[in-house]
């Protein structure tokens, strides 16, 4: 994580490797969570989301390496 100092403001600028360990943290624990509660509608309602999740980062790494070539 960088902090980019400007006169004017301070901001933190992800690196796509800071941006996949965050999300894949929170699609994991998602879907993990659901696994745990798979007899419930809920739980596979929370994987469903988890590998959507998943799903959309791979999506958007594609993305913005594409976008980098």
């Amino acid at each position: 994580v960088r902090l980019v100092r400007c006169w004017y403001t301070q901001r933190i600028v992800m690196s796509l490797l800071h941006f996949n360990i965050a999300a894949m943290s929170v699609a994991c624990v998602t879907l993990l969570v659901g696994f745990s509660y798979r007899d419930t509608r809920w739980g596979g309602a929370l994987m469903m989301l988890g590998v959507l999740a998943v799903m959309g980062v791979i999506v958007y790494d594609i993305q913005v390496l594409s976008a980098r070539a």
